[in-house]
Parts: structure tokens; C-alpha cells; sequence
């Protein structure tokens, strides 16, 4: 698996012995933002009308989950990572960039299993649910890895975690919604598990529901899926 490199770090390796280690940088925070590096942000730049163009995928402008195998550097503890508090997020959203599942849940686990957290905050103050710098949560990028549910499995068992929290950007997108881009079936089933019709029926700014974003990208199967599982077809976004 190849190396995800974020604010100076990167996670290397697919049994989750170890991460590579994170350099403190007071930037850290607003160097998130600029590595998101995906054009959909904040005006979703997608087309319809309201964000969501069509196209699938592409046409979202969501990003290619970019990973830079050449700036690998020394292996070290996940203990020394969750040491450094301030680069928790950082570590866990390259994890889900990367695709690094059994990594990222050795990290959750032990950043969850350290003294330094509060597993009685809100969903807002959680390193597992706060929103990123673009207004997006770790949650919305789990939705996006379509090739692995694991993520949202895992996020969604966390119970500091709104897995249906809208998105701080002017489009309002929910997780179920990104999943719903890429026509994830696996994906959005969980959401509906979780959130009953409070995610089949999720909208965003615009009224969108999951059903009509995966109309709009050609995902036919998971449509059929929503309507199966209750999705009101007589629904229109604004």
C-alpha cells in the first residue's frame, strides 16, 4: 500500500505495526485544508443547480485519494503518534486517505485508549467528529472510500460520532450524500441502519436526498436500493 503524506507525515503499511512519525507544525491545522486538495469544496462546483453535477464521480469534482510513495520516512510506534495530540486528526484523515484501514483502526484505538481523551465530548470537540478546516468530518471522508466500508463501520461505532452531520460549507452535504456519489451500496446501507429515514431521507442545503444524488450519478443499483429501503421517489430538491 503506498504512503499518504499530509502536513509532513505519512502512514505506511497495511498491518498496522506502525505509522510513520508526524512533525509538529503550528501550521498543522490550515496545511489539512490545503492537502484536502479536492475542487468540490465549498461551492461543490458540480453542476444541476445546486452542486451535484453530473458524471458520477468526476463530475463532483471529489478528489482521487492522492498518495505520495516517496516520502517515506522511519517507521515508529503508533504510541509515539498518539503521543502528539495536536496531530491526531491529521493522522487518523490520512489513514482514510490512504485506504489504510488496519492502521487506522490500531490508531484509533489506542488515541481512544489514551488518557488525553475525552471520550464524554461532543460529537464537535471528538477528534473523531470534529469538522476539518473545509467544513467536512472524518465521517464524510469514510463515506468516500467505497472500496472499503470498514471506515464507516468503525467511525460509526464510535459514540462521540454524528454520522449524519451536515457538512459546514454552503452545500450541506451529509455523509450518506458523499457515499450516494459514488454509488456506494455497502456504504449507504450502514447510514440507513444507523439513521432509519434521518439518512434515507438526509437533505442538503438544496433539498437533495441521497436518492436524488444517486440518480443524478448514474448509480442506478443504489437508487434502486433507497427505494427499496423506503426513499420517497416523490421528493424534489429545491
Amino acid at each position: 500500500m503506498e504512503a499518504l503524506t499530509l502536513t509532513g507525515a505519512t502512514l505506511n503499511g497495511e498491518d498496522g505495526s506502525g505509522l510513520d512519525a508526524l512533525e509538529s507544525q503550528p501550521a498543522a491545522t490550515a496545511a489539512t485544508a490545503a492537502a484536502l486538495e479536492h475542487s468540490h469544496g465549498h461551492s461543490h462546483s458540480h453542476g444541476h443547480g445546486h452542486g451535484h453535477g453530473h458524471g458520477g464521480g468526476a463530475g463532483c469534482g471529489h478528489p482521487a485519494h492522492n498518495t505520495n510513495a516517496n516520502m517515506r520516512r522511519p517507521m515508529v510506534p503508533i504510541g509515539q503518534i498518539v503521543a502528539q495530540k495536536e496531530n491526531w486528526v491529521n493522522a487518523l484523515f490520512m489513514a482514510i486517505r490512504g485506504g489504510l484501514c488496519p492502521p487506522f483502526a490500531n490508531l484509533a484505538n489506542a488515541i481512544r485508549a489514551s488518557p488525553e481523551y475525552d471520550s464524554k465530548s461532543t460529537a464537535e470537540q471528538s477528534v473523531f467528529g470534529t469538522h476539518l478546516p473545509d467544513g467536512y468530518t472524518l465521517v464524510h471522508w469514510a463515506a468516500k472510500r467505497v472500496d472499503d466500508v470498514r471506515f464507516v463501520e468503525y467511525l460509526l461505532g464510535v459514540s462521540e460520532v454524528n454520522g449524519n452531520e451536515a457538512s459546514k460549507d454552503a452545500v450541506g452535504m451529509r455523509p450518506i450524500h458523499w457515499a450516494a456519489t459514488e454509488g456506494g451500496i455497502p456504504h449507504a446501507a450502514r447510514f440507513v441502519a444507523k439513521f432509519s429515514k434521518d439518512g434515507l431521507m438526509a437533505t442538503d442545503t438544496s433539498g437533495c436526498t441521497p436518492l436524488l444524488i444517486a440518480a443524478q450519478y448514474g448509480h442506478a443499483d443504489l437508487a434502486a436500493f433507497l427505494v427499496q429501503q423506503g426513499a420517497d421517489i416523490s421528493h424534489l430538491d429545491t
